[in-house]
């Protein structure tokens, strides 16, 4: 198992987690396609205002920052990071800083997702979803062994015109 692990590829990447350590905190953390959920990393190095962090190639990560000042303390930025060819790319971010701003390459499927989410978190949801979308458009999501047998019973009951009530095995 270890060697498989250390066989995937990864960038180790500087991030910015907050301006003012006073007014915020931040957070890099990995979305779990397999939990559907999120995994807050720990930084391999920490200082109070960035961490250094390992990314691995076909994973998404939520990286938060927290850039609020005296005169702006509410600033914060979300984004939805991955790796591909070895260098760390933003896939969407949402900006608050008295409004909120959407950007980078999924811009629409973010505000249609972001809008018709509900819950207290919204932000870390929304991007988790677009993750998710982003996974299965890419096919980075592993089928489950039900879908496997449903997609191999479906295959067999049109190659031989039968009915299987799969229930029943």
């Amino acid at each position: 198992m270890s060697e498989r692990i250390s066989e995937r590829k990864y960038v180790e990447e500087e991030i910015s987690l907050t301006r003012n350590d006073k007014l915020g905190k931040g957070f890099v953390a990995k979305v779990n396609l397999d939990k559907k959920d999120i995994e807050f990393l720990r930084a391999l190095t920490y200082s109070t205002f960035r961490g250094l962090y390992r990314l691995y190639e076909n994973e998404f990560y939520i990286h938060k920052k927290a850039e609020g000042s005296w005169k702006h303390p509410n600033r914060s930025t979300y984004r939805l990071l991955t790796v591909e060819n070895g260098e760390v790319k933003v896939l969407a971010e949402i900006q608050f800083d008295g409004g909120m701003q959407i950007s980078g390459e999924y811009v629409e499927m973010l505000k249609d997702i972001y809008y018709n989410t509900e819950g207290n978190n919204k932000v870390v949801e929304s991007l988790k979803t677009l993750a998710f979308k982003i996974a299965e458009e890419k096919g980075l999501l592993e089928k489950t062994v039900e879908e496997k047998i449903a997609e191999r019973i479906a295959q067999i009951e049109k190659e031989f015109n039968v009915k299987i009530d799969w229930r029943l095995i």
